[in-house]
């Protein structure tokens, strides 16, 4: 009976995972190219019993883990701890897979969940567990993308390829210092083009959330990035300040 019961756990996943595989790229496409589709899905979906919500696309959390947290770990992570190590703030590369993987997600989650809450409270509407979960389903799935196109995933990847120009695209030597100012410019090119789709995006979303026009939206959106940036950079500086407090000690 164990064995069946594995067997049958083991189906289960290996179902689970091709559909994510067929649901991924079709949700990836809505996300990047349909501008305010994420937040007619999400309102449309939560209007559904919870057993029938998100059957044709990943779900927001499950879309925000594989797009964003799981290559922010496995790309970026890994830069983000040598350039504190060469500061000599906090051991990062002592922590385990499982609490790095939870402390990456902790703080993928400061922006969109900062952009929720100004939304609900501008909306006039207590924060609860049920009346935010619209809002903040909305940022997930377009924050996604943002996060790793314009994050540490691809500034790992862009830097790997860089510092290696001559070994990965068979650069002759003489030619390596223009061809990584090249790949500098287009990594550039990428993130900036990004930010401007994760902006305009979140226009349409302060538009129909909040009735604003286009200016007014703008500039509640350029707030509370400013905001949303300013409490991540500020939990970050906070942490390493701790884990240097904890190494002085340590080693007194």
């Amino acid at each position: 009976m164990l064995f069946l019961r594995v067997i049958s756990t083991l189906e289960e996943l290996i179902f689970q995972f091709a559909v994510w595989l067929i649901l991924l790229p079709k949700t990836i496409r809505k996300v990047l190219f349909r501008w305010s589709w994420a937040y007619h899905y999400v309102k449309q979906e939560l209007e559904k019993e919870q057993e029938a919500r998100f059957q044709d696309h990943l779900s927001p959390i499950l879309f925000w883990v594989i797009v964003a947290v799981i290559p922010f770990y496995a790309l970026g992570f890994e830069f983000f701890q040598d350039f504190f190590s060469d500061t000599k703030f906090g051991n990062f590369k002592s922590l385990g897979f499982e609490t790095t993987l939870f402390g990456v997600a902790c703080l993928l989650t400061v922006p969109p969940l900062v952009f929720a809450v100004r939304l609900q409270r501008k909306q006039g509407e207590e924060i609860t567990y049920t009346t935010i979960r619209d809002t903040f389903y909305t940022q997930i799935y377009i924050a996604a993308p943002a996060q790793i196109i314009s994050g540490l995933g691809q500034l790992k990847f862009f830097h790997e390829l860089i510092w290696n120009a001559e070994e990965f695209l068979n650069t002759p030597s003489g030619s390596t210092e223009e061809t990584k100012t090249i790949l500098w410019f287009i990594y550039a090119i990428l993130s900036s083009s990004y930010l401007i789709v994760w902006f305009i995006q979140e226009v349409q979303v302060f538009k129909l959330t909040l009735g604003l026009t286009t200016w007014k939206a703008v500039g509640s959106v350029i707030l509370t990035s400013v905001k949303a940036y300013s409490i991540l950079f500020g939990i970050l500086i906070l942490l390493l300040l701790i884990s240097e407090v904890r190494n002085v000690l340590m080693a007194s």
